[in-house]
């Protein structure tokens, strides 16, 4: 029997309605599986053993939301899935402006 771990595995919070799997498949396979073996992966609410909703770590949130600056989770195609407080109070275009810049980010990084 394994010896059980000092710390519980990390929580990586998915983006809503995303499987594991196809958030996984996005990255590169050296990081996927990175993930695979050192996160618990969980859906933005996720059940618990007995079956009850789990709503998401609100600490998570709570320490990105302190950064002084806007902070935001975006995906491949630009959709910002999660942004701080400070970033929210943009305008809709300054955001989209953002979600296009990331965009471009992420496929520069994924060629390289």
């Amino acid at each position: 029997m394994p010896e059980p771990r000092p710390y519980p595995r990390a929580r990586l919070l998915l983006p809503p309605d995303m499987p594991a799997e196809n958030f996984l498949s996005g990255i590169p396979d050296v990081v996927s599986a990175l993930l695979r073996d050192t996160c618990e992966m969980v859906e933005s609410e996720s059940e618990d053993r007995s079956g009850t909703n789990v709503p998401a770590d609100p600490r998570v949130a709570a320490a990105l939301d302190g950064f002084g600056e806007g902070v935001a989770v975006v995906v491949r195609e630009g959709e910002i899935v999660w942004m701080n407080d400070r970033l929210a109070n943009h305008t809709p275009e300054m955001l989209r402006l953002f979600g296009d810049a990331c965009r471009e980010a992420i496929e520069e990084f994924t060629q390289h």
